[in-house]
Formats: structure tokens, sequence, C-alpha cells
């Protein structure tokens, strides 16, 4: 068996794409330094402007112009020109390259081949993730691994180091995969597996990568990883509804079922914790980390009143809310939405456009798309993503792909 030249050079630049996304997303040694990651991003444009340069036809301006992205990119860079503070520019740029480099790689890379390395590298990601956690939580083996520090007051600060694996070491029965925080990996693990709803493999790997997800997902004990795969759950019952009158019927039962659990949500909670308190404690009103999941997106919304149209822009937007944090007990950003409408206003509105154009997707069930958009719901506004490629590129492959009724070769 002879390897072709032609084979190296595209496993080659499959490594470098894939290094370049992984590091622009959530990678968890952003929190160290952010100048990997912002390299890897400058590199990543270039190339994908020098490709563009040598093969024109690889701009696809009709798919570009139905975007609401491309739209909100163009916004990001007019406000820039009217932000005095020229030092914040990097910012601006910063979210302009993941905006546009996320729409034009979703047109020059066919989706199934992207969710197939998604899904490879998130399997590899996860078996390694679940040895660790085994090797230190099961087998009581404090690991000999290097460490990396984050900053001295953040909550998740130090980590052992694997490089494609991290764990932090004050909270080591979590798994976070590659990422800074464990409900990344389980909103990435969330999406991989929407994927791999759509790919056309056998049953037996489909039920093998599906088993390995949702473990990881449960290993990670991330309240947003759980609320999003039971939606998945129900997401991919239904979508595997050709019937439409079964669909109705699940529909129905489906929507019972919510109100049941809205009606009795405190009674819930309290089993839920008894149960998880490491998972669902964080829901119980005296926790930092939902005063921080509920009030950040308001504060948020109080800094857009200072200018709703056209929001506080960035050099503003980290000074108000450093200012106003505190006295709404927030510790970190995590809604992606509100953070778009209090830095760019009211026309920030245009990333969450974006997720409803999913449900514009002919060919699947109209309830399964609105499932696909709440899983999006949740993950942006419950974890910072703005600076996420893989998130957003994902969100623009699902809000485009035209995907098969059938999903696998049973």
């Amino acid at each position: 068996m002879t390897i072709k030249i032609k084979d190296i050079k595209r496993f080659i630049i499959w490594i470098f794409i894939t290094l370049c996304i992984l590091l622009n997303s959530s990678y968890a040694y952003v929190l160290v330094s952010d100048t990997l990651s912002l390299t890897a991003l400058f590199l990543l444009s270039i190339c994908c402007g020098l490709y563009l340069l040598i093969k024109k036809s690889s701009f696809k301006i009709g798919y570009f112009l139905k975007q609401p992205f491309f739209y909100l990119s163009i916004i990001v860079i007019v406000l820039m020109l009217f932000d005095g503070k020229i030092q914040s520019w990097g910012a601006y740029i910063h979210i302009v390259l993941v905006l546009l480099v996320s729409i034009y790689l979703c047109t020059n890379i066919d989706y199934s081949v992207f969710a197939k390395n998604t899904i490879r590298l998130m399997a590899f990601m996860t078996i390694i993730s679940i040895a660790l956690w085994v090797y230190v939580n099961v087998l009581g083996i404090s690991p000999s691994l290097p460490l990396i520090k984050g900053a001295s007051n953040g909550y998740y600060s130090t980590y052992y180091n694997l490089g494609i694996v991290f764990m932090n070491t004050f909270h080591t029965s979590k798994i976070m995969g590659a990422f800074w925080e464990p409900g990344i990996y389980a909103a990435t693990s969330i999406l991989t597996l929407v994927m791999l709803e759509d790919l056309k493999i056998s049953r037996r790997k489909y039920n093998m990568f599906r088993i390995l997800f949702i473990v990881g997902i449960l290993l990670s004990f991330s309240t947003t990883g759980y609320f999003c795969l039971s939606v998945y759950f129900i997401y991919s019952l239904i979508n595997k509804q050709t019937n439409k009158k079964r669909a109705y019927i699940l529909s129905f039962l489906i929507l019972m079922m919510g109100l049941i659990f809205v009606l009795f949500w405190n009674n819930i909670l309290e089993i839920l914790v008894s149960i998880l308190p490491t998972v669902f404690g964080k829901l119980t009103y005296d926790n930092a980390s939902l005063l921080t999941r509920t009030s950040g997106p308001l504060l948020d919304l109080t800094i857009m009143k200072n200018n709703i149209i056209f929001g506080v822009g960035m050099s503003n937007y980290n000074i108000l809310w450093t200012d106003i944090a505190k006295s709404m007990f927030v510790e970190s950003r995590t809604s992606t939405i509100t953070f778009y409408l209090a830095n760019f206003g009211i026309l920030g509105i245009l990333y969450f456009a974006q997720i409803i154009k999913i449900s514009k997707n002919r060919n699947m069930n109209s309830l399964a798309n609105g499932l696909l958009v709440i899983i999006f719901i949740i993950i942006v506004s419950t974890e910072p993503n703005y600076f996420n490629v893989f998130t957003a590129m994902t969100i623009v492959y699902l809000s485009n792909k035209k995907r098969s009724e059938s999903k696998r070769n049973d």
C-alpha cells in the first residue's frame, strides 16, 4: 500500500485546521494565555485568504449573503470604527474573524466530513478523559502530570495538563476534555451527538459513539449538559418519527410532561438535589453559579440600556461590566446572546437570528427543529461562546444544511 503525496498534504491540512479550530473553541490553555489561540486564528484567517486568492470560486457570495453572521460581522466592523479607543479594536477583530472564518470554512468543508472528524476527535478526547477520571477517582491515584495555572483568583485555576485533555486539580470528579470548563465539554459533546444523528453510519457505530458521549456528559456533572441531554433525547426520538400522527402524539406527551415539570418544579428540584447535589445544587437560589447564570444576562441587558440601538462598544463594556458585576453577585460572563446585545445593541440580535434559522430546515420534523433551537439557546445562554469557532461553525452548518431523512444503515 503506497501513500500518495496528495493524501499526506490533505492530512497535514486537516491537522492544521483541526488544531486551529480547537485552540479557538474554549481550549483550556487560553486561561493561561490567549496568544496561542489568537495566533492560530490569525494563521487560519491568512490561509483562508490565500486560498481565496488562489481559488476565487471558494468564495460563495450567495451563501455569505444568506447568513445573519455575515451581516453581524459587518456591523461589528462599522461599530469598531466608531469606537475611539483603538486598543479595544483587537477584540472587535477577534469576533469578526471568528464569524467570517466560520462561514468560509462551512462553505468549503462538507458538513459530513466536518461531522465525522468532530466525532472522531471528541471520541478520542472522551476516552482519554474517562480513563483519567477512572485513574484518579476509581483507583485513587494522584496523577504525576504537568500543571498549568490560570488566573490566580479564578474558580478554575490549576489543571493537570495532557494537551488534548485537562483536569481541574480541585474538581477531579468532573471531566472537561480539552476545554477550560466541564460545561463547555458537555455542550460540545451534545452538539457532537446532534451530528451523530445526521450521519449515515452503521447501527453498531452509532450506538458505540452515542453511549461514549452520553457517559462523558454524565461524568462532566454539568447542569447545562444534563438539561441539553434531556432535550437531546426528546429531539432524537422525535426526529426519527416519519409518521406525523405519532409525532403529534409524542409532541402532546412532551408538552404535558413539560407542564408537570413547571408546576412541580420545587418538588422535583428537591429530589434532584438530594440525588445529585454537585449538579443540581447549582439551581438553588443561594448558589453563586445560579446567580451568575440568571443575573449575568440581566447585567448585560442593564448595560445595553446605555445605548439600545448600537450598544456600549467593547471598550466601555468591560468597564461597565466590572463595575456592575459585584453589586449583582455575578462572577463571570455566561450568556453569548446578551453579550452581543450589550456590546452592539439591538443589532446584536443577528447572532440569535442565525440560531433561529435552524428552524427553517425543511427536511426535518418542525418539532425536532424547535428542540434543536432550544439546545442551542441553552448552550449560548449558559456558556460564553462569542470567541468559539466550533460553536459558530456548527450553528452555520445546521442552519443551512438540508439533512437526509435516513440517518443510518441498520
